[in-house]
């Protein structure tokens, strides 16, 4: 935890560094998923194109079985990877997407 310790005396300087926040995020992933999962969607609330939280949002989603909201950031994923020309993410998010109808 001290990791999360450095990281939120790092934001106390760039309140709204979305780096910051998505690495604060994950270090909830292994231990608290749905705090993680929390985090990321304020982070999205806050900063709707940040392209790396919409992304994690829509594995973690889908782990935790909410497969609307993980199709629903998929889909926002690959429109935005879109725009920033991000096509590695965007064929990512493709394929996720296929195989979260074809689970479903």
């Amino acid at each position: 935890m001290k990791q999360l310790a450095q990281l939120k005396k790092m934001l106390e300087d760039e309140p709204n560094d979305p780096f910051l926040l998505y690495s604060i995020a994950l270090q909830y992933a292994d231990t608290a998923p749905a705090t993680t999962i929390s985090l990321l969607q304020e982070l999205h609330a806050h900063q709707p194109n940040y392209l790396p939280a919409i992304e994690r949002l829509a594995y973690l989603l889908e782990e935790a079985e909410d497969y609307s909201s993980a199709k629903v950031f998929a889909t926002k994923g690959i429109a935005i990877a879109q725009q920033q020309n991000e096509s590695k993410t965007e064929k990512e998010l493709s394929a996720f997407l296929v195989n979260l109808d074809m689970a479903e």
